[in-house]
């Protein structure tokens, strides 16, 4: 049965909204979609000291208004939004009025310094659900008021991540991601010891090393398959246990050295079996060595952890359905 949902998020294939969108399309769903980067636009110059003051979109009330008028129109079972979904108190609260499910997918802790914001953690307790891609969080939500609250993780757009039979192995450890202060020591031991790096993503000039820009899937599917091996890290500042490349990378069949922390324990299972974990600068050159020594135990690694997320419901269709099932179970509570 065809259900009208409302997805609101980042509409590029990168960002979680649109890999939702995808998901909502493949899953030939009746939806609606709105960029959540229009609540941004504006002069530029204004929008940015808006954002710096108050770290609020400029257009938030304008787009929390447009949103409504469009669920007034389509009367959706469930409006949907990611990270910090740019709609105020006001709009939710109407829209929960109108018996429409409201359900926020949080991939940025809201409580990190980098992006809290009073305006959205005054909306919070009208959403019907918050689903969590950390555990780290869960209570704070539930202690901003929030109803529901649930751990759901990020996953993968299997048509994008998949492995990339691309010639033989070069010893090079990948890694793709920002460069935050915390990884910093991280990649500065694998240097110290002389083992390449094949590092994309902005802001490591801020340490001194240097990035080769900015990788689209294709690149990411050629570098893990290229690296001998793929270095998973996550967000500290956000509290984050996983990542969204602690999805992409092992359904593009890496070999996968892996920040130990419990999420990716969960996901990975013991140490050898499908991953190797690190908690140390020191750790992860040692680990980073004994893949590089072991073609036998890359070759086992890169098998196992395709498989293991791949046969899991990891992608984000499986995310989608498992948000419109508690959309659709509290409509059925609600009738009784």
């Amino acid at each position: 049965m065809r259900k009208k949902i409302f997805i609101l998020g980042v509409g590029e294939a990168k960002h979680v909204g649109g890999q939702l969108r995808k998901a909502a399309e493949k899953l030939d769903l009746d939806f609606r979609f709105m960029d959540v980067r229009e609540a941004g636009q504006g002069n530029r110059l204004l929008a940015k000291l808006v954002w710096k003051l108050a770290k609020r979109p400029i257009q938030l009330t304008r787009f929390s208004r447009n949103v409504l008028a469009y669920v007034e129109q389509d009367r959706p079972k469930m409006v949907l939004t990611t990270g910090m979904g740019p709609l105020d108190c006001s709009s939710l609260k109407k829209i929960g009025s109108m018996g429409v499910r409201t359900v926020n997918f949080s991939t940025d802790d809201p409580w990190n310094p980098a992006h809290r914001a009073d305006w959205f953690l005054k909306a919070l307790p009208y959403y019907g659900a918050v689903f969590s891609t950390r555990r780290a969080n869960l209570e704070e939500f539930r202690d901003a008021g929030v109803r529901e609250v649930e751990f759901l993780p990020f996953g993968y757009d299997p048509d994008l991540y998949f492995p990339d039979a691309s010639g033989s192995e070069e010893p090079k450890v990948f890694l793709a991601g920002g460069g935050d202060v915390d990884r910093y020591p991280l990649v500065k031991a694998l240097k110290e010891d002389n083992i390449a790096l094949s590092l994309w993503g902005g802001y490591w000039e801020r340490a001194g090393l240097k990035s080769s820009g900015f990788l689209d899937a294709a690149g990411i599917r050629h570098e893990a398959a290229k690296c001998m091996v793929s270095l998973v890290v996550v967000r500290r500042a956000n509290r984050d246990g996983s990542a969204m490349r602690s999805f992409e990378i092992p359904a593009c069949g890496g070999c996968c050295v892996v920040e130990d922390t419990k999420e990716h324990r969960e996901m990975f299972g013991p140490d050898g079996e499908a991953v190797l974990y690190f908690r140390t600068p020191i750790e992860l050159v040692s680990r980073v060595r004994e893949a590089f020594t072991n073609p036998e135990l890359r070759s086992k690694l890169r098998m196992n952890v395709h498989k293991l997320i791949t046969a899991r419901p990891n992608t984000y269709a499986d995310r989608l359905k498992k948000m419109i099932k508690w959309a659709e179970g509290r409509e059925e509570k609600d009738k009784k």
